[in-house]
């Protein structure tokens, strides 16, 4: 894990390796509300080299709008845009029941 910083004279984000648990995170474990604590989120690119999402979302909000990416950005935009509806039944009872006789893979 690191720490996050901002240097404001270079524009950059500046990150130190975490040592040991900060005051807060220990606060939060004794608690017991480890999920408080916020854990890096890696994936692996297209070049099967892992990366941290979190680093990458806050390097592209830093330079936002003149940096050369911002598709975390727009994609993190639009989360409420979505419409997300629950999955309904797409067939009633009655035709699955048919099928299942018509179809032997179904």
């Amino acid at each position: 894990m690191n720490l996050w910083g901002i240097d404001a004279e270079k524009g950059q984000p500046i990150l130190r390796p975490l040592r040991g648990d900060t005051k807060m995170m220990a606060e939060a474990k004794s608690a017991q509300e480890e999920w408080r604590i916020a854990k890096p989120i890696v994936r692996k690119d297209e070049d099967n080299q892992p990366y941290d999402l979190t680093r990458a979302f806050i390097e592209e909000a830093i330079f936002f709008p003149f940096g050369t990416h911002d598709d975390l950005l727009d994609a993190a935009s639009r989360i409420y845009d979505m419409g997300a509806v629950p999955p309904v039944m797409a067939e009633s009872a009655d035709r699955l029941e048919t099928m299942q006789e018509t179809f032997v893979d179904a």
